[in-house]
């Protein structure tokens, strides 16, 4: 029985040891050990972009406060050989709508943070979410549409081999009126990473400066 439960232990431990998920770019790869948040949905990459398809992160109500937020796990970005990161940059869209009874009786925001290489960045959209219905409009015909809305963010690197980054989202609606209505939603998140290329001299000249390192130490050992 100790046997099994000790090869049971070493199993998990293998497993957890080796649970880092690397999702392979066009010149960087993500990597992170921690699954996402359910609220971020699907996620893939596209380019050299992270892109996650939320289906269910929402913030509504009819009275009073309604708060959602997710933070994604630590993710790392490596650039490839011959490529260095000068660039990290976050794009979020979604849409709301505000049903009001008198006015500036309703809000919805969107904020959080940024996080890059532990330094945070606040995020808010790109544009003020003041559209709002009056609630008589809509009884007499007023078509009912939803409004669009984005955030844009860049953090800029200094040709770094690699960065880590985690992003905290945040939405809220808050209603303070009878017969109202908040409403808001986050339809994609995209971390997008910029890299240029190395110079090919330099790329030979760090090829062949590693290469002279490495026979030295065997020399030495040897």
């Amino acid at each position: 029985m100790k046997n099994l439960l000790l090869a049971a232990s070493l199993l998990l431990a293998g497993f957890n040891a080796n649970a880092v998920t690397v999702l392979p770019g066009a010149t960087v790869d993500f990597s992170f050990s921690v699954p996402f948040n359910p609220l971020f949905g699907a996620f893939h990459v596209e380019g050299d972009s992270l892109r996650f398809k939320p289906t269910d992160f929402v913030a509504t109500t009819t009275g009073g406060i309604d708060i959602t937020n997710a933070t994604t796990p630590l993710i790392t970005v490596t650039a490839r050989p011959g490529f260095v990161l000068t660039e990290l940059n976050l794009f979020e869209q979604g849409d709301y709508f505000r049903i009001e009874s008198a006015p500036n009786t309703t809000f919805v925001g969107v904020g959080g943070q940024f996080i890059v290489n532990n330094n945070p960045v606040q995020i808010n959209a790109d544009q003020g979410l003041n559209n709002a219905f009056s609630f008589t409009s809509l009884a007499t015909g007023t078509p009912f549409v939803t409004t669009p809305w984005t955030l844009s963010e860049s953090v800029a690197l200094n040709s770094a081999q690699s960065a880590t980054v985690r992003l905290e989202n945040i939405l809220v609606a808050g209603v303070m009126s009878n017969f109202s209505a908040a409403f808001i939603e986050k339809k994609l998140i995209s971390i997008g990473v910029v890299t240029v290329p190395v110079p090919a001299a330099f790329w030979l000249f760090a090829t062949g400066l590693l290469t002279l390192v490495t026979t030295r130490r065997k020399a030495v050992f040897n």
